[in-house]
């Protein structure tokens, strides 16, 4: 059995999200020596930044995935109190409060190294998620006390002006959530169309009654004015509140740091099998999937098959 001082162990999984916990799962499941460490609790960045209103949507028809893990679309607290059964079920596996300093390869050995102790390890999966920073427009005034980049309680903004600045699913999912409560909700998007978004937040969007403004950008923002460029003239918002939902800055820092090399995104670059160019070392979830659950997931649960095919089990 792998530990601080003796043998290495089949894997170690480096977070506890959806995708580190499906990987613990199946690394479980499938007789796996394995050990799971996790820098704050599990599910913390659903837990501490998903809105609470916000849908966690169900699997796609091919989710690769065994019945009881599969999920219908449900209530963020519905699936925190679902997911809770499955980071107990990897007991003393699951480390918590334990972050990973440095990784480091000698011969066919990973060196995993945390303040606690370091890990030995045949194959390492980073699954981390983004751990950045938010994205900013970097603009004068978007530091301002009304200005937020996540939504916590669409509540809190009841009877409010707000604008959201985005065109992704999660500027548009904040929009929408605004929509229940706040008296007007205004969308600024660069582009003149959203590209990306998800068919049921498309037609939500245009169903609603939020306010899109197309090929637009922030210049500036003063106390509750916004000063807009649209198509080329000069507008100014009045509203209470902005939410900037322009993505995060993945930790290039800690990933050029470990010697992977990054794509445009800042984000390792893997192969069909979600294996860095570190061999042995993969990459599941948010660190290089679309920032979904139901991929993050089903990588996770993936690149553990991976592994176990390669060490013959």
């Amino acid at each position: 059995m792998g530990d601080e001082m003796g043998s290495a162990y089949d894997l170690i999984i480096i977070g506890a999200g959806p995708a580190g916990i499906a990987a613990g799962l199946r690394a479980k499941r499938e007789g796996l020596d394995f050990l799971v460490l996790e820098r704050d609790e599990p599910l913390w960045t659903i837990r501490e930044t998903y809105p609470e209103e916000k849908p966690v949507m169900k699997h796609p028809p091919d989710f690769q995935m065994p019945d009881d893990i599969r999920f219908e679309t449900c209530p963020k607290s519905e699936f925190l109190e679902r997911w809770e059964k499955y980071w107990k079920e990897l007991g003393s596996k699951l480390h918590t409060k334990e972050p990973v300093n440095d990784i480091k390869k000698t011969g066919d050995v990973f060196k995993v190294k945390t303040p606690k102790a370091e890990y030995e390890s045949r194959f390492v999966v980073l699954a981390i998620g983004v751990q950045g920073k938010p994205r900013k427009l970097g603009i004068p005034g978007e530091d301002q006390e009304n200005v937020h980049y996540k939504l916590k309680d669409p509540k809190a903004y009841a009877g409010k002006i707000c604008l959201v600045v985005g065109g992704g699913d999660t500027a548009a999912e904040t929009a929408l959530l605004l929509t229940k409560y706040a008296k007007k909700v205004y969308m600024s998007y660069r582009r003149d169309k959203f590209f990306r978004l998800k068919p049921e937040n498309l037609e939500a969007i245009e169903n609603s009654n939020i306010e899109v403004i197309f090929k637009s950008n922030l210049i500036k923002i003063e106390g509750n004015k916004v000063w807009i460029d649209i198509d080329g003239r000069k507008e100014i918002l009045e509203v209470d509140h902005i939410f900037l939902c322009l993505g995060t800055i993945p930790n290039k820092e800690f990933l050029e740091r470990l010697g992977l090399a990054l794509n445009e995104l800042g984000k390792p670059i893997v192969n069909e099998n979600q294996e860095t160019n570190i061999p042995g070392l993969f990459a599941a979830g948010d660190v290089v999937t679309p920032s979904l659950i139901t991929y993050a997931v089903e990588s996770g649960w993936k690149v553990v098959g991976e592994i176990k095919r390669r060490l013959g089990r």
